[in-house]
């Protein structure tokens, strides 16, 4: 992968020397001064790289700093510059080959331990203490010091040494091994200050500005056809790709990991990237590295794919988006973002202005960047600001069904006999109440089958509970991404259904079922979904108000007897004085509202399947009761939930 270094020298004069600072290899794997000194680290010595032998070396660094300083005008003024260009680079061979040894360790040169009786085994470098690790070994020796006087002589060298040198400049030779500190010594040290002789690393060492456009591929052996085994070991032993690794290896990731790595402090850091970034699960981790490390400036998101003469890549299906990060001036870390109908950066495209402190917290096992209104934002901060706010794993766990498909249909445990029971799957959950599912063929259980072997705590007895289920999976054009009704107990469920047990959950599960089915809960879900799973994660990041332990006497029964909504609303509504907190004869009329919908909803038959998208003439004015006053605790007007109301039809 080719790298392009332009000193702030050469920024004001004719490029005659650019040649000279573009550099190829792959700029994902190698190693820094910093971690091989750790690793050759011993009692006696404490830095490898500043001991007297690589005295040669430090000056060749500054000799590189002071390159760029030359002017270039000239053709002898250039010719200069290459002379000293290559005086410098010879000198900080050594260097490198230290580096490249370190890093074959990876390549061939693998730790190993002595196990008795069978000879030497492979083992994971994250347990490289207790290895035998020839590479360091060999680091460590007076011969190799003096072998990297002239590291292609290596006749002079014998036995299992010759053998660790060769399989690492093979090796770094192979995977064009790039150490960023090695190949741009100018951008990383100066002379510590005040002198002249000490060469040192910069304290805001790194590029002013890190572009790029890094390829998107997924780093699998079975997707690229060859073997990966190898860069996947170096990559996942590396603390700079540590954010990286969760989910599938996509190159994208691991090259943002290294942009910010080698952006100065001060510095501009940009890429164009796919747009699951914002959102995806598997990108979490990177997404809260630039949240939380860097000075997130901007982002322009693409979504369109569709059209390839309107998308931004015409060759590639893809949704993409352009980050900038500049720490610099951002103490707050706010950031804007705009979303374009096609592949051009639009001046009237909405921007939504927010702050990664507010993503994190709206968000917090995610950290999804959310792409809607600035009135949605607004009212998304006024609710996660109020202290009285919990998260849903506070109140409720969930748990994925206890059915797995795929691995029990390889036990042999569903049956096509009729007696057996049917197994719930997502299709099964309405709002409210299971129903017959609307897709995907029936599967009948062998119960005495699937609970052999299986202990009592085992979360196949679930079917035991009462238990309250929402899909794990639904459209982002769907009527509800949220959909949660109760489960008969006895009932099995497929791992397309979550459920929450009456044993974990500490609210009554019919006002549980009030919550998960409202307005408002729907609305903040579709606000950071990027794609048509429903998650444990997102699950979890739902906020609920605390259900105050304090009781009233607010008689609500007779009204709720008499299908009196508009004025059981506004009885309820005014007990609610605190934004965030529900009285807790609110919650026992929410709860009870919960049960009257189920009652109607299990008794009404459904003539179509389009009716399964909303609930009956006579549940819907209970719900549109239940909605207001969840609203209201939240802390919001009606013109608050007017708003989110319209913007719901808007999301289909």
């Amino acid at each position: 992968m080719p790298t392009a270094s332009v000193p702030n020298s050469l920024t004001r004069s004719a490029l005659s020397f650019l040649d000279h600072h573009l550099k190829c290899g792959n700029s994902l794997i190698g190693a820094t001064v910093e971690e091989v000194d750790k690793a050759l680290e011993t009692p006696e010595q404490t830095s490898f790289f500043h001991t007297s032998e690589f005295a040669r070396e430090l000056v060749a660094v500054d000799l590189m700093r002071k390159i760029g300083e030359l002017s270039d005008v000239t053709p002898e003024q250039v010719q200069e510059s290459r002379r000293e260009f290559r005086k410098a680079a010879s000198a900080l061979i050594p260097a490198k080959t230290v580096m490249d040894v370190y890093v074959s360790r990876w390549f061939g040169n693998e730790p190993v331990h002595k196990t008795v009786g069978v000879g030497l085994k492979p083992a994971p470098l994250s347990k490289r203490k207790a290895l035998h690790d020839f590479a360091l070994d060999f680091l460590r020796t007076d011969t190799c010091k003096e072998w990297l006087k002239h590291p292609r002589e290596l006749a002079k060298l014998n036995g299992n040494d010759r053998k660790v040198a060769e399989t690492a400049l093979k090796a770094a030779q192979e995977k064009r091994f790039f150490h960023w500190a090695i190949e741009f010594p100018e951008v990383f040290f100066a002379p510590r200050q005040g002198t002249t002789q000490v060469v040192e690393k910069k304290p805001d060492s790194g590029f002013d500005a890190v572009v790029g456009n890094p390829p998107y591929d997924v780093l699998a052996t079975e997707e690229l056809g060859y073997d990966v085994s190898k860069d996947l070991a170096f990559y996942e032993s590396a603390l700079v790709y540590e954010p990286a690794i969760r989910g599938k290896k996509n190159l994208y990731k691991l090259f943002i990991c290294r942009g910010v790595a080698a952006t100065r402090p001060a510095g501009a850091f940009s890429f164009i990237v796919p747009m699951p970034l914002l959102g995806d699960d598997q990108s979490a981790d990177v997404r809260r590295l630039l949240l939380e490390k860097t000075g997130l400036r901007m982002i322009e998101s693409f979504p369109q794919k569709d059209d390839p003469h309107n998308r931004v890549f015409p060759e590639a299906k893809l949704s993409t988006t352009i980050f900038v990060t500049r720490t610099q001036n951002n103490k707050q870390g706010c950031f804007s973002i705009r979303v374009h109908p096609g592949r051009l950066i639009e001046e009237t495209s909405p921007k939504l202005e927010l702050s990664s402190s507010k993503v994190l917290t709206f968000d917090p096992e995610n950290s999804a960047i959310p792409s809607c209104t600035q009135q949605d934002w607004d009212l998304v901060v006024r609710i996660i600001d109020l202290k009285t706010i919990l998260r849903m794993p506070e109140i409720a766990g969930s748990y994925q069904g206890e059915v797995n498909e795929t691995n029990e249909r390889e036990r042999a445990v569903f049956t096509n006999r009729s007696t057996a029971p049917l197994i719930l799957r997502g299709a099964n959950i309405c709002t409210y109440v299971v129903r017959e599912a609307s897709q995907g063929e029936e599967v009948r259980l062998d119960v005495k089958k699937f609970l052999a072997g299986k202990g009592k705590d085992a979360k196949a007895f679930a079917h035991k509970s009462n238990r309250a289920g929402f899909q794990r999976s639904s459209p982002q054009n769907n009527f509800r991404r949220i959909i949660a009704a109760r489960i008969p107990v006895g009932s099995f469920c497929f791992d397309t259904v979550s459920y929450v047990m009456e044993e974990s959950s500490k609210i009554d599960l019919d006002l549980l079922l009030a919550f998960l089915n409202s307005k408002i809960l729907d609305w903040y879900f579709r606000l950071g979904s990027t794609n048509s799973k429903v998650n444990e994660y997102q699950f979890n990041s739902l906020p609920v108000p605390t259900i105050s332990a304090e009781k009233s006497n607010v008689e609500y029964q007779t009204l709720l007897k008499k299908n009196q909504w508009p004025e059981l609303r506004k009885l309820l509504c005014a007990e609610c004085t605190t934004p965030g907190v529900m009285p807790k004869p609110v919650a026992e009329a929410l709860a009870e509202m919960s049960r009257c919908i189920q009652k109607i909803e299990t008794a009404r038959v459904l003539k179509n399947r389009s009716e399964r998208s909303h609930l009956a003439l006579e549940s819907q004015p209970i719900q549109d009761t239940i909605d207001a006053i969840i609203f209201h605790c939240y802390g919001l007007s009606d013109d608050d939930a007017l708003y989110v109301s319209k913007r719901l039809k808007e999301m289909l």
